[in-house]
C-alpha cells in the first residue's frame, strides 16, 4: 500500500508525465488549453515553470521524453501532439520551460490519440512509434521514425507492417518496438539506422495473430565489461511442453530432446545457473545445458567424479581436454567444459584418460551444447537423495535450491555450493549440501510456498 508524498491540483489535465533524471523534478503535459508543460518540485510538488505548446483548439498529446546525454546543448524535452488534425514536435529546455528550441508540423509524423510514444538514444537522436503512415516520407510506408534532435526534421523510418505502440532503447542503443501483430510479428528490434535486427512471432509466444503488445521495456545495467571478457546471451523460453532457445539472433529453435519431457500445463520454475537452465515440474526436473561438451561412450565401471580433468591426447602436442561437470546415472554420458591446446575438439578414435579413479573410454559420439537431460545426484551413491517431486526453485549464493515437495512439503534442499549433483551433508565443510534438518534453521513451520532469493544477501 502506497503513501501520498504530496499531491498538485491546477487546471491541468495531465496526459503524461516523467521525471527528469538530473534534477528528480516532475513534468507534466496537458492536452487541454493552454496545451501546457509544467515542472512540479520532486519535494512538494509546487509549480515550479511552465511552458506553452499551441493554442487554441481541441488537442491530445501523446509522446514525451527527455534527453540529457548532453547537459550543454541545451538539454531537450520533446512532446508530441495532435491539435485539430495538425502532428506536432516540439522541444523545450527543461531547465527552462519558456525556452521553446523548435517546433515542426507536419502530416509525415505517425501518432494518434491513443498512441504515440518517444525514445532517445545515447546520441541524442530521437525515435518516434504511433500509427502507420502511408506514402509519408520519401513516399515510404511506415511505423517507426528517426528524428534529429536540432531541428525535428526525419532521417529515417522503418515499416512494421501495423500500428506500433511503444519504443524503448536501452544502454546498448538497441531499439525495441511493439505494436499491432504483423505478418505475425509482434516485436521488433532495430539497430539505430533503423535497420532490422530481429523479430519476435506471435507463434513462438503460442498467441494469435490479433495480438497487440502496448509496452516496451528494457532493464539494463551500465557497468561495462573489461575488454578481456567475452559475454554472450540466450534467450530461453518454456511452452507446449517443450524449450526452445536462441539458435541464432532473433531465431527461436525447440531443444529437440525436451518435447514431452516437462508438462508446461502444471506448474513450472526456471532458473539459470552455471550457463544451464535448471527446470523444476514436478516430477518434471531437468536441465537445458548450454556450456558443456558431451561424450558418448559405453557404460563406464566407475564415472569420473565431478572435477576431474579428462584428457585425449590425438598426437604429439595435440591434446583435447574436459573439466567434468556430469555423468548420468546410466555412465553412458559424460559432460564438461572442454578446451583444447592445438586440438580443435574430441574425436572418436583416440583413448580418453582421467586424473581420477574412473574407467578410460574412446568416445562414440562427440555433441556439442546445448544438451537437455534428467537433473539427479551424481552417480555412485556418494552424492545424497534428490527428492522426485519439486515445484520451487531458485539460485542462491552459487547453490541450486528446490523446495515444494507435497510428500515434504516443510523441507527446502541446497546443493553443494558450485556443484547442483551433489546433496550429501558434510560436517565441518562450508560449502557441503544443506537440508532443512541437517542444519540450525531445521525445516520451516509452515509450507514452503515460495523461494526468494535478495543477490547474496539472503534466501526468503
Amino acid at each position: 500500500e502506497g503513501t501520498s508524498l504530496w499531491a498538485a491540483e491546477d487546471s491541468f489535465d495531465y496526459d503524461a508525465v516523467l521525471i527528469d533524471p538530473k534534477t528528480k523534478n516532475v513534468l507534466g503535459f496537458d492536452s487541454e488549453h493552454p496545451h501546457g508543460l509544467r515542472k512540479f518540485g520532486k519535494l512538494d510538488g509546487t509549480i515550479l515553470e511552465s511552458g506553452t505548446v499551441g493554442g487554441g483548439g481541441s488537442a491530445s498529446g501523446n509522446g514525451l521524453a527527455i534527453d540529457r546525454t548532453n547537459y550543454t546543448d541545451p538539454p531537450h524535452i520533446y512532446i508530441h501532439t495532435l491539435e485539430n488534425a495538425v502532428r506536432r514536435l516540439t522541444a523545450f529546455d527543461p531547465d527552462n520551460l519558456s525556452n521553446k528550441i523548435w517546433a515542426v508540423s507536419g502530416t509525415n509524423y505517425s501518432g494518434t490519440t491513443i498512441y504515440s510514444t518517444i525514445a532517445v538514444d545515447s546520441n541524442g537522436n530521437i525515435y518516434m512509434v504511433g500509427s502507420r503512415v502511408t506514402g509519408g516520407f520519401g513516399g515510404a510506408d511506415y511505423s517507426v521514425l528517426k528524428i534529429d534532435s536540432s531541428d525535428g526534421s526525419i532521417l529515417a523510418v522503418y515499416d512494421t507492417g501495423a500500428a506500433t505502440n511503444s519504443i524503448a532503447i536501452d544502454s546498448d542503443d538497441n531499439i525495441f518496438v511493439t505494436g499491432t501483430a504483423s505478418g505475425s510479428k509482434v516485436l521488433w528490434k532495430l539497430n539505430t539506422s533503423l535497420v532490422l535486427q530481429a523479430s519476435l512471432s506471435t507463434a513462438v509466444l503460442n498467441l494469435g495473430a490479433s495480438l497487440s503488445v502496448t509496452m516496451t521495456t528494457v532493464l539494463s545495467r551500465e557497468t561495462v565489461p573489461p575488454a578481456d571478457r567475452q559475454f554472450s546471451k540466450t534467450l530461453v523460453a518454456l511452452a507446449n511442453d517443450q524449450v526452445w532457445y536462441e539458435s541464432s539472433a532473433g531465431t527461436m529453435s525447440v531443444l529437440s530432446a525436451s518435447s514431452s519431457k516437462i508438462d508446461t500445463a502444471d506448474y513450472l520454475e526456471a532458473f539459470e545457473l552455471e550457463q544451464k537452465v535448471f527446470i523444476v515440474n514436478g516430477s518434471n526436473l531437468k536441465i537445458a545445458d548450454f556450456i558443456n561438451v558431451k561424450l558418448t561412450h559405453t557404460a563406464l565401471t566407475t564415472a569420473h567424479a565431478h572435477g576431474d580433468i579428462l584428457t585425449q591426447t590425438q598426437s604429439a602436442g595435440v591434446i583435447a581436454s574436459m573439466v567434468v561437470d556430469f555423468t548420468n546415472a546410466a555412465k553412458t554420458a559424460t559432460y564438461g567444459y572442454a578446451y583444447y591446446t592445438a586440438a580443435t575438439a574430441f574425436d572418436t578414435s583416440t583413448g580418453v584418460t582421467g586424473s581420477g579413479s574412473g574407467t578410460g573410454f574412446t568416445p562414440t559420439v562427440v555433441t556439442n551444447s546445448p544438451h537437455f537431460y534428467d537433473w539427479t545426484v551424481y552417480p555412485g551413491g556418494s552424492s545424497g537423495t534428490m527428492p522426485d517431486t519439486a515445484y520451487l526453485g531458485c539460485a542462491y549464493r552459487g547453490r541450486a535450491v528446490i523446495s515444494g515437495n507435497p510428500k515434504n512439503p516443510h523441507q527446502w534442499y541446497m546443493f553443494r555450493q558450485l556443484n547442483p549433483f551433489d546433496l550429501a551433508f558434510v560436517a565441518n565443510d562450508a560449502q557441503t549440501p544443506v537440508l532443512g534438518g541437517s542444519s540450525n534453521a531445521g525445516k520451516i513451520g509452515d509450507i514452503v510456498k515460495a523461494l526468494i532469493p535478495f543477490n547474496d544477501d539472503y534466501l526468503i
